[in-house]
């Protein structure tokens, strides 16, 4: 059998714990990044560790590149100051 659900987020309520002092206790309802499932399947710590790796894998790209620049230009007997990523 079917497990019929009705999913409700971004919700809070306010429960009165004190009557003669108006004491409400606020229960916020919050989940986990791993809880959390987008339309493909995934989680959002997963989407979100695959973007990190992408700026990783950019950052290193750019390196790699700067690096190349470098080297091409003291192989033409230039002498690039000291750079820095």
């Amino acid at each position: 059998m079917a497990i019929i659900e009705q999913i409700q987020t971004g919700r809070k309520f306010r429960k009165l714990i004190d009557e003669s002092s108006r004491l409400w206790l606020r229960i916020s309802f919050w989940t986990k990044a791993s809880d959390v499932e987008f339309d493909d399947g995934e989680t959002a710590e997963t989407k979100l560790s695959n973007v990190e790796n992408r700026i990783h894998d950019i950052v290193t790209s750019f390196q790699n590149g700067v690096n190349k620049i470098v080297n091409c230009l003291k192989g033409l007997g230039f002498t690039p100051a000291t750079y820095r990523l």
